[in-house]
């Protein structure tokens, strides 16, 4: 919308214009609300939880050629360069430039805070099309090898698709397409196992995602780890009803201190083990003032934090009479890796929050002795679980 008006300002003078935007603004304000009643979880996401705390220049470098390929594995260059080359001859034609290099200069900013999904820039597409289409109007050029070119292209991707339906060998043993297979068999092993139990996977949405597909039900839940990310599963109520249950805790790893069951699957091996009295604390939301910190190594730094129980239920972090232990760290991560954590003092243990109250609590930690940038973060966790996301992360720098 934004490179649409930059592209022509007299838009701002037509009535149609203003009730276009006053009726889109009316229709998403169910929304508008939904995020602000849950603390903007889209913006946080893309803004602070989603950004990466060092510059890959790698980052930048493959985004145009992917962005090449997404037009066109043999004739994407060719889509760019003739769309970029055309005349500007009115306003619908100015509109489409704007918004094809708007977008895609966008994104390529974007890969400065961290990676870009090439699908992100299908909005590029539709302008990019018209503009290619336009160009040859103006031209009247249309050479038979860029024909042939063009339906070679059409074949490849043609057949790509029936190789992904069919599950084609070369393509299934493929680390970049394995992902998609095995699932359905893997999902009916592992509900065999565990019967109308919940299952709690860890570190990623991707296996809870497709339990709950191929199983028909909700009872697969995405436990989000420290150095992973807040998903939607942190949003829906499946952790509400998971509480005080008994749940199958499964990962694709052996888990290190864990005594875990194994089993062949479908997708190889699978750890697990059974957890009688489930006691987590995902949703809980920590909140500081300070987002940006430079200290020395071991440098004291007090924290003024905010905990907000968004449960129906009254919460604490009392270890008894819970068979698991709570604990709330600051944790450093650099890289996805977890350097250096601090646990909360006695005095956190005694902290009980109301149904959708808050409570404070101050918290004095110790720089990590090693200099560096990290990405600090507030995180509670029940054994056996890692702890996940509780909070914003901060900017933390030892110098």
């Amino acid at each position: 919308i934004g490179f649409t008006v930059f592209s022509n300002i007299k838009l701002l003078k037509r009535p149609t214009f203003w009730f276009i935007a006053i009726l889109s603004a009316v229709l998403f304000l169910p929304h508008v609300l939904w995020q602000v009643h849950h603390h903007y979880p889209s913006i946080n996401y893309h803004l602070y939880e989603r950004s990466s705390g060092t510059y890959d220049p790698l980052r930048t470098l493959v985004y145009l050629p992917g962005q090449f390929l997404m037009a066109g594995p043999l004739i994407g260059w060719l889509l760019f360069g003739y769309a970029l080359t055309i005349k500007v001859k009115d306003g619908f034609i100015r509109c489409l430039l704007v918004n094809f290099i708007g977008t895609i200069l966008f994104f390529m900013l974007s890969t400065i805070k961290d990676d870009v999904q090439s699908h992100w820039t299908f909005i590029a597409f539709a302008p990019l099309l018209l503009l290619v289409m336009i160009r040859f109007g103006q031209t009247g050029w249309n050479p038979r090898w860029l024909t042939r070119l063009a339906i070679f292209n059409t074949i490849i991707i043609v057949l790509l698709r029936i190789g992904l339906m069919l599950g084609l060998p070369f393509i299934t043993h493929s680390s970049r397409f394995q992902s998609y297979y095995g699932y359905r068999e893997w999902a009916r092993q592992v509900k065999q196992r565990v019967g109308d139990n919940y299952v709690i996977l860890i570190s990623g949405f991707q296996e809870a995602s497709k339990y709950d597909y191929y199983t028909r039900s909700l009872k697969g839940f995405a436990y989000d780890t420290r150095e992973y990310r807040r998903t939607q599963f942190d949003i829906w109520p499946i952790e509400d009803s998971l509480q005080h249950k008994r749940a199958y805790y499964l990962m694709d790893h052996k888990g290190e201190g864990l005594v875990q069951d194994s089993f062949k699957t479908a997708r190889g091996t699978w750890y697990g083990m059974w957890i009688d009295s489930i006691n987590t604390f995902q949703k809980v939301n920590i909140r500081t003032d300070i987002h940006r910190i430079k200290t020395r190594p071991g440098g004291q730094v007090v924290f003024n934090l905010t905990i907000t129980n968004p449960y129906n239920h009254t919460i604490n972090f009392k270890n008894a009479p819970y068979p698991h232990e709570v604990v709330m760290a600051a944790c450093f991560i650099q890289h996805d890796v977890n350097k250096y954590a601090q646990r909360a003092g006695p005095k956190f243990e005694a902290i009980s929050i109301a149904p959708h109250q808050a409570a404070h609590y101050n918290f004095t930690l110790k720089a990590p002795m090693k200099k560096g940038k990290y990405e600090m973060i507030f995180s509670i966790r029940t054994s056996p679980f890692p702890g996940g996301r509780n909070s914003r992360p901060v900017n933390f720098t030892v110098e």
